[in-house]
Parts: structure tokens; C-alpha cells; sequence
């Protein structure tokens, strides 16, 4: 999935010690009772539990607008990222 127009927000310190971020695109629907496309927002949070180049946890809290009862429900998505050599990594 190509999104050629996203906007992305730096990352913002929270009080608790997490991190947060927000990212706005728009993505192509093909159910007939939606638009074309819908605006989306995306707040990613790093947890501060993360272990620094050892394990990540972002959780990406997705609000599609312009689609049937957007305001009653949201996607959630965790990805966990772990340290598995060097070069390379697992995603969860």
C-alpha cells in the first residue's frame, strides 16, 4: 500500500514518559457504501517500556473519518519489534 500524502507529527513527550506521534492520510475504499477514499488518523505511542535497541512496543490507534459510524469505533494495533541479531528483527 502506497500513501503518497502523509503528514507526520514529531514525537511528543507525555508526562508518563511515553511518546507520541500523529500521522494524517488518506486511504482508497472499495465497499459501495463508503466513499472513494477517507481521511485517516493514525496517533502512534512508544511505550517507554521499550528497551532501547533491544525491544520496541508501539501501539497505532487508527480513526478512519467519512465512513458509516466512524465516531463509534477505532482500530488498534500493537507491533512489538525485538532484537533478534544485529541486523535484524522480529515483528510482532
Amino acid at each position: 500500500m502506497c500513501l503518497p500524502d502523509v503528514v507526520y507529527h514529531p514525537w511528543s513527550k507525555e508526562r508518563e514518559g511515553n511518546q507520541t506521534r500523529e500521522l494524517m492520510y488518506n486511504v482508497s475504499l472499495s465497499n459501495p457504501l463508503t466513499p472513494k477514499s477517507a481521511a485517516v488518523t493514525e496517533t502512534q505511542t512508544l511505550y517507554k517500556a521499550s528497551q532501547e535497541r533491544e525491544c520496541y512496543i508501539v501501539d497505532a490507534e487508527v480513526v478512519t473519518h467519512q465512513v458509516p459510524y466512524h465516531d463509534y469505533f477505532y482500530t488498534l494495533n500493537r507491533y512489538v519489534l525485538t532484537r533478534v541479531a544485529k541486523h535484524k528483527c522480529r515483528l510482532r
